[in-house]
């Protein structure tokens, strides 16, 4: 009677694993030399080089790091104001922020931005200088849904590992109170 609960208990394991296991994408790490798409843009005089990292953009945080340079002599541009303006495919999904530069690099301009849906999200740059010129740049990103494999993973080891732990301590429990019993 032990050996076939023990062997359904394994079955049921096996085929857990089994169901959450097939089918599923496994995203890999990626390498910090290909963890950021880069694009430049140039408008009215104006470049942009822009890097959003990660290079798979997935529902979650992003980060916009923004150069903007003189195009013609590929001067940088230190004193601007960068606000960006990102929203979803159905315009449902809309976020706004200013995208701002540090003393200790004030070439980068850097902000980031929580996306909650995947699709193809919209970027909306509008750049001013401190003489009042006005640049506006668009560019689009995919955005995927998140990676829930390894959350299933994880979970299933949890259970997995608290089933065994239970066991145990049901098991220690039992024999104890079986020893004391014949000892009555």
């Amino acid at each position: 009677m032990k050996l076939q609960s023990a062997s359904r208990i394994l079955f049921i394991i096996l085929l857990t694993f089994i169901l959450f296991g097939i089918g599923t994408n496994i995203v890999r790490a990626q390498s910090i030399e290909q963890n950021e798409t880069t694009t430049q843009l140039e408008e009215e005089g104006i470049g942009l080089v822009v890097k959003v990292s990660p290079f798979d953009p997935s529902v979650g945080t992003i980060l916009l790091t923004l150069s903007p340079t003189i195009a013609v002599s590929g001067e940088p541009i230190t004193d601007s104001i960068i606000m960006i303006r990102m929203e979803d495919e159905t315009k449902e999904e809309l976020y706004e922020s200013y995208a701002l530069n540090t003393p200790q690099n004030p070439l980068d301009y850097k902000t980031n931005f929580l996306l909650k849906k995947p699709g193809n999200w919209t970027i909306l740059i509008s750049l001013k200088n401190k003489d009042e010129t006005s640049v506006k740049f668009n560019m689009e990103i995919s955005v995927k849904d998140r990676n829930i494999v390894g959350t299933k993973i994880g979970t299933i080891v949890w259970i997995v590992v608290s089933l065994i732990f239970f066991s145990g301590v049901g098991y220690i429990a039992l024999r104890i109170r079986n020893s004391t019993a014949k000892l009555r």
